[in-house]
């Protein structure tokens, strides 16, 4: 499974990377902005994309929304400090596959591939 962290400030999700890499038994690859990002779903086909909603020069939503036009199937999750209400509707319609906290770490890791195999792989 390929993963991409799209993270201006990589140290804030060191413990949850390394968990989801843990957890996976490989590499998360990881973009530091949205130029950088895109490339790589381009060249890699990530199969789950986390977005760091404090992106440098785009708005997160925006990024979401190109991403999604470069590759439609992709699954994303947001990091963001929003109250549950207030992201649902600032998302509403994209699909997302999970809010995260601004900080994650090795629980919402967890939370978040288990979500993702209930999509991704259903029985």
């Amino acid at each position: 499974m390929k993963m991409l962290l799209v993270t201006p400030a990589p140290a804030n999700s060191l413990h949850f990377a390394n968990s989801l890499s843990a957890v996976c038994g490989g590499p998360i690859m990881r973009a530091g902005d949205c130029p950088e990002a895109l490339q790589k779903v381009s060249r890699h086909k990530p199969s789950l994309v986390i977005v760091d909603e404090n992106l440098r020069g785009m708005p997160a939503l925006e990024f979401i929304r190109q991403l999604f036009s470069q590759d439609a199937f992709v699954n994303v999750a947001v990091m963001s400090n929003l109250p549950e209400e207030e992201f649902h509707e600032a998302y509403e319609g994209l699909g997302i596959l999970a809010q995260l906290p601004p900080r994650p770490g090795r629980r919402e890791a967890q939370e978040l591939l288990a979500k993702y195999r209930q999509v991704a792989l259903p029985a």
